[in-house]
């Protein structure tokens, strides 16, 4: 077993399950009690279980030292596609998109906030990124909040079977803004309280934007959320309702960032937009290279395809290796080699339906993902088909691991669900972890899943 299996501190899961299961009626009183007096911590409604994801603190260092590489490797990545052209085709942007990616964001790294998805292979316990969400990703605020309920509500137990656990960077609910405000720094912004608008298109707000602005300006930092098109952009600044906006976290997923349709009012909206980031009115993070290149499913192909393999060196191929699944863009007459044979691309993943996973470029609560083995034989071919035509992404099938998770009804239940390890970046580094659990191949919290808390375990 690699890296993964012992990532998982099964000793401390072990022991907390059995604890929780024992006292299940006081720990049950327990989650009550702190659930009426804290603040909100989800966006959909999902069952709450007090047995976190217990993390070995040493497999966690080993991993920070992986995924901040990683994340070196993707902003290499940024840089290259503004400098060759054969990767911009590659990645296939529309106009305007290609624009918003070249613009000058003003700060270093550009890819200031991202959340790499990833399951703990079943075959072999390794620890595989299946996707960069990086452009917008949720939980940042709601992480640390479920984090800090949990660890309520177990701390007794942690205590009684003599289980240390280390907090991470995003445990402290000032983390992420503190990440903003020195992107906003670095940009050059010189106002001391500088005012923050959430973008979220007017009616889609979520819950987690509307408790962030609330917290942000609880903590000094005036928020609100806005749609891009209620700005106004003046000679100096932007504006909203006549209040001044000094950076922006842009919370429209990259999957609804739609020009077109923001555009039907507003059709100046776009020039305006690449004017005020380009004369910098306004700081916008992340840069539209984390949101068009990093975000995009293709990157993780793009780093396997074998006629891009000069721009990388061999210890960079070597550490995408051990943390990507096997992954091609789809294209028509592809030839590719696969577990060491020859094969038409068409054919490898007609002939191997159940192994593989198609991916749209973009997409948001895996709407735009189709699990071989979940569908029957007439989707799998028709998403292929679309798939060739459209530039979808392949990736080899990675089967979770379980993890108990136990809820309470009229006694405890514990069921083995496929659970995901999510790991937040900021500023290119490691600052905490989320969870998800789900009885579907899917695991997705809007496909019927729950939310984790992550606990780190000291060694």
């Amino acid at each position: 077993m690699e890296m993964g299996t012992k990532m998982i501190d099964w000793y401390a899961t072990g022991s907390m399950l059995a604890y929780i299961h024992q006292f299940h009626s006081q720990v049950s009183e327990m989650m009550e009690e702190h659930l009426s007096q804290s603040p909100k911590f989800q966006n959909v409604s999902y069952p709450i279980t007090p047995l976190p994801l217990f993390l070995s603190g040493e497999e966690v260092d080993n991993h920070q030292n992986n995924v901040e590489r990683y994340v070196v490797i993707l902003e290499k990545l940024c840089r290259l596609y503004n400098e060759h052209q054969e990767i911009r085709d590659y990645f296939g942007l529309k106009l305007e998109e290609d624009k918003l990616v070249r613009l000058d964001c003003g700060y270093n790294p550009q890819i200031r906030i991202c959340r790499l998805d990833g399951y703990f292979d079943r075959k072999d316990g390794s620890l595989k990124i299946l996707e960069n969400n990086a452009d917008s990703p949720a939980g940042t605020l709601f992480t640390p909040r479920l984090n800090g309920f949990v660890s309520q509500v177990i701390e007794r137990g942690l205590k009684a079977k003599t289980i240390q656990t280390k907090s991470m960077p995003l445990d402290n609910p000032t983390t992420f803004l503190e990440q903003l405000l020195a992107t906003y720094r670095e940009y050059g912004g010189t106002q001391e309280q500088p005012r923050l608008a959430i973008l979220q298109v007017a009616g889609k707000s979520n819950i987690e934007s509307q408790e962030m602005a609330r917290e942000f300006t609880k903590q000094g930092i005036p928020t609100l959320v806005a749609d891009p098109r209620e700005f106004t952009f003046t000679r100096t600044g932007a504006e909203v309702n006549g209040q001044p906006i000094h950076f922006v976290w842009n919370k429209i997923n990259t999957c609804f960032w739609d020009w077109n349709s923001l555009q039907v009012e507003h059709p100046n909206l776009l020039s305006e937009w690449i004017e005020a980031i380009s004369e910098r009115k306004i700081c916008h993070v992340n840069s539209f290279a984390s949101r068009y290149v990093a975000e995009n499913k293709r990157c993780i192909s793009f780093f396997q395809e074998p006629e891009y393999k000069q721009f990388f060196k061999e210890e960079e191929h070597s550490l995408l290796q051990s943390l990507l699944p096997w992954s091609r863009k789809l294209e028509p007459d592809k030839q590719v080699v696969y577990e060491d044979k020859d094969w038409n691309l068409a054919e490898l993943l007609s002939d191997r339906q159940a192994d593989f996973v198609l991916k749209q470029p973009y997409d948001i609560r895996g709407d735009g993902v189709t699990i071989g083995r979940s569908v029957d034989r007439k989707t799998w071919l028709d998403r292929m088909s679309l798939g060739m035509r459209q530039g979808f992404v392949v990736q080899r099938y990675i089967q979770p691991m379980t993890y108990p998770i136990i809820s309470f009804q009229r006694k405890p239940l514990v069921l083995p669900m496929n659970v995901s390890i999510d790991s937040f970046m900021f500023g290119g580094r490691l600052v905490g972890f989320g969870s998800k659990a789900s009885l579907e191949d899917k695991v997705n919290l809007f496909k019927g899943g729950q939310k984790l808390a992550v606990k780190v375990v000291e060694d």
